[in-house]
Parts: C-alpha cells; sequence; structure tokens
C-alpha cells in the first residue's frame, strides 16, 4: 500500500486528538433524542442495550485497526479497498463511503436545523442560518484536518463543561424505583432496543480516513477506545437519567427527551437553559458535520482528479439544496434512518469482512513463510 502520496508532517495529528475527534463525532445531536426509540422493545431495560451496544462497539474498533495496522505503511480504507477487494469492487466501495459520509454529514446538519426552529426559534427562516452554519463547516473543513481537530477540542471541552452539572440540578426529581425490577424483559427485546442505538454509536468509522494523518498511528487505537468509552458512559447515563425521570408511558410521547428535562431544571442565576444547552452543542454538530465532510473530500480527491476546494463547494452546495427540499420531520427521520441502516451495516459487515480478510491473508503469508 506504497502507492499513497506521503503525509506532510505539518498536516499530521497526535494520537491523543483522535479522542476527540472520534467522541464528537460519536456523540452528536443524537444525544438530544435517542431514548424514545429504544424504550419500545425492551422498556426500562433499554439502559441494558445502550451499555450492550457500546461493549460491542469496543469489539468492532478491534477489528477496524487491527486491519489498519497490518498495512505495511499507513493506509486509509481507500486503499485498502483498492488492494483487498481490486480495482471495480474496490472502486465501487469507495464511492460508497463517500456517499456515506456526505449522508451522514447532511442527516447531523439537518436535524440541528429542526433542533434550533423548535427549540429556539419557531417562526425563523433556516434557509439564511443554513447558510451561516455552511459557512462555518466550509472554513473549518477548508481549514484541513488540524483545523477540524481543534475544532474537535473545543466541540468536546466546552459543551460537557456548561451542560454536564446541569443534570445534576435534574436528580432531585428522579425516581430510581423506575428501574427495578432489572431484567423483565427478554434477550430478543433487549436486542432490538440495541439495533436502534445504531445512529447515535455511528461515527467511530472516521477513524477509515483518519488513520494515517496520526502520528504513530498504531497508538491510536487507545484513544478511539477510550473516545468510544466516554461515549458509552455518557449515553448510559443520560438514559437511566431519562428513565428516572419520566414514565414510560411519558418517553413515548415527547421526542426531545433530553432537551425537556434540562427545561424543566430550574437554576436561579437564568431561565430557559435549554437555550444554552442548543447554543454549546451547535458546536458538537459543527465537528460532526465537518468530519463526515473532510472524509468525504478526502475520499473523492483519491477517486477523482478533484480537489477539496471544488468538493467542498459542490457537496455544501447539495445540503442547502436539500435543505429547501426537506421540510418534515418524516423526511427527516427517513434520511436518518437510511443513515443509520447503512452505517449498521458498515460497522457489522464491512469492518469484520475487512478484518477476516486482512487476518486471512497474514495467515497465508506466515504459511508460506514457515
Amino acid at each position: 500500500m506504497n502507492g499513497s502520496r506521503r503525509i506532510g508532517e505539518n498536516r499530521l495529528i497526535s494520537p491523543l486528538f483522535v479522542f476527540f475527534l472520534i467522541h464528537c463525532s460519536i456523540v452528536g445531536v443524537g444525544v438530544l433524542k435517542f431514548q424514545k426509540e429504544i424504550l419500545k422493545p425492551a422498556g426500562y431495560d433499554a439502559w441494558i442495550s445502550v451499555l450492550l451496544v457500546g461493549m460491542g462497539v469496543h469489539a468492532i474498533v478491534w477489528m477496524m485497526h487491527s486491519a489498519l495496522n497490518a498495512s505495511e505503511s499507513p493506509a486509509d480504507v481507500v486503499q485498502m479497498n483498492k488492494v483487498h477487494f481490486g480495482r471495480w469492487i474496490g472502486t465501487a466501495a469507495n464511492a460508497a463511503f463517500v456517499v456515506y459520509f456526505v449522508l451522514g454529514g447532511f442527516v447531523v446538519f439537518r436535524i440541528f436545523l429542526e433542533v434550533i426552529q423548535v427549540w429556539l426559534f419557531p417562526r425563523i427562516n433556516i434557509y439564511p442560518l443554513a447558510v451561516v452554519l455552511l459557512l462555518l463547516v466550509y472554513y473549518t473543513v477548508s481549514g484541513g484536518l488540524r483545523t477540524v481537530t481543534g475544532m474537535g477540542f473545543w466541540g468536546t471541552a466546552i459543551p460537557y463543561a456548561l451542560t454536564v452539572p446541569l443534570f445534576v440540578f435534574a436528580f432531585k426529581y428522579i425516581h430510581p424505583a423506575n428501574l427495578l425490577p432489572i431484567g423483565t424483559h427478554s434477550i430478543a427485546d433487549i436486542l432490538r432496543s440495541a439495533r436502534t442505538m445504531t445512529f447515535p454509536y455511528l461515527g467511530f468509522e472516521t477513524m477509515l480516513f483518519l488513520y494515517p494523518f496520526v502520528k504513530r498511528p498504531a497508538e491510536s487505537q487507545r484513544w478511539t477506545h477510550a473516545a468510544v468509552g466516554a461515549a458509552t458512559i455518557i449515553y448510559v447515563f443520560v438514559m437511566l437519567v431519562t428513565l428516572m425521570y419520566y414514565s414510560e408511558g411519558q418517553l413515548h410521547h415527547i421526542i426531545w427527551p433530553t432537551l425537556n428535562i434540562v427545561m424543566m431544571i430550574e437554576v436561579p442565576i437564568m431561565q430557559r437553559l435549554e437555550y444554552l444547552v442548543v447554543s454549546v452543542w451547535l458546536l458538537k454538530a459543527l465537528v460532526n458535520v465537518s468530519i463526515c465532510l473532510w472524509a468525504a473530500c478526502r475520499g473523492t480527491g483519491q477517486l477523482l482528479p478533484i480537489k477539496r476546494r471544488v468538493s467542498l463547494p459542490l457537496f455544501l452546495g447539495g445540503y442547502l439544496a436539500l435543505a429547501f427540499w426537506i421540510r418534515d420531520r418524516q423526511s427527516i427521520d427517513w434520511f436518518a434512518n437510511l443513515y443509520s441502516n447503512v452505517g449498521f451495516w458498515i460497522v457489522s459487515g464491512y469492518i469484520p469482512l475487512l478484518f477476516l480478510i486482512v487476518w486471512w491473508k497474514r495467515m497465508r503469508k506466515a504459511t508460506k513463510a514457515s
């Protein structure tokens, strides 16, 4: 896999910053509304599903890094597809990855616009706002991966510093008895609930593109696992607070449970805390979209003789056009479900398949050498 051009030292990032990029990719707009869907199959045992998915993602991350670490020189998924699947299938797979990341960025972008429209400014014309957000994305992505990484650091530090302590104020309203008895649902129900957690956990697969941009890339594995572990803690914590705060019947009718909890919190110095949460969560959404588009531009540049300064405006223009077309929640949910379903097969099908192919080739090579 030495056919790729060597990446300059000034474009590389420290393994530590993989934590912030991957964590921002996983914990984004999904944490604001994931509770309702996973509650349907498993009820108050849904928190077990969240924990199981987190453990499963760790296994997928191990497979992903094992395949990436097996390369003689750092390679991304584009180069690996060409080597392991051949020219035609590899090119088709790479094109699918580009479309997948473009779709993922758009879903996050459109959902966050909906959050702003529902919770902050119900009567606002979203199109000028969409233009402003896309300009911020353009500035971030055009600055390169290091700019995206800097935003990822602040997109992790600031939102958590300001929002996580707010949940402490909600503790006086929770009812821990809601969680009892534990384990009243079947394993099948818990697994069905876990399947609906695909969308909130998607994002760690961007490591397939980030890998060759990391100094000492083999060391990035621990930080990817750390990012997934931190995301799992956040999701389990939010799920437990939600289950102890609401009754099961209430949750079936609430679209944004996390924001509803924040809305009910009262502190002396500020009212309408959901305004603060949505505002600081803009950083996370911005980083999430930027990482997706950076990966899409990276993949496009390797497939076609198109540089980022050309592909990025095209993708952003497509986002703006789709924002005009997609106006209702049903359409947004359709795109989100499409992204979730494709992502499910990538993380549970493609990555294990790639791992098995790499493992088989290494075993065959070792057998021949012996």
